[in-house]
C-alpha cells in the first residue's frame, strides 16, 4: 500500500516538540515524527542532510533517511557497529549533491 501525501507529511513532522532534543542525551535540533527523527536543524543536529530529513538506524550499522530539501532516498545495511563509517558516509553522500 502507498501512503498519501498527507500521511507521510504528518509522519516526517515532530511530534513531541522539545521532548526529543531535552535532557543530557539529547539530540539537539532534531525531533521526532512517527517512527522516524527529524532533522529541524541540520547544524545543531551535527548530520549533513537538509532540513526536515527524516528516517531511522537500526541495530550494527543499518540507517536510512529521505531527504526532500534534496530529492535524496538513503538506504545504508551496513553490519559493523555505529559510529565512523556512516558519518563519513552521510558526508561523502552530503558532498556529492549538486544543486
Amino acid at each position: 500500500r502507498i501512503l498519501s501525501p498527507d500521511s507521510v507529511a504528518m509522519m516526517r513532522k515532530n511530534q513531541v516538540r522539545e521532548l526529543y532534543s531535552a535532557g543530557k542525551k539529547g539530540k539537539k535540533g532534531t525531533g521526532f515524527g512517527y517512527t522516524v527523527a527529524v532533522t529541524l536543524e541540520p547544524e545543531e543536529a551535527g548530520n549533513h542532510r537538509g532540513k526536515g530529513s527524516y528516517g531511522w538506524g537500526g541495530a550494527f550499522g543499518t540507517m536510512s533517511w529521505s531527504d526532500p530539501e534534496n530529492e535524496l532516498v538513503v538506504v545504508i545495511m551496513l553490519q559493523q557497529p555505529h559510529g565512523y563509517t556512516l558519518r563519513e558516509i552521510e558526508k561523502l553522500v552530503s558532498q556529492a549533491i549538486i544543486k
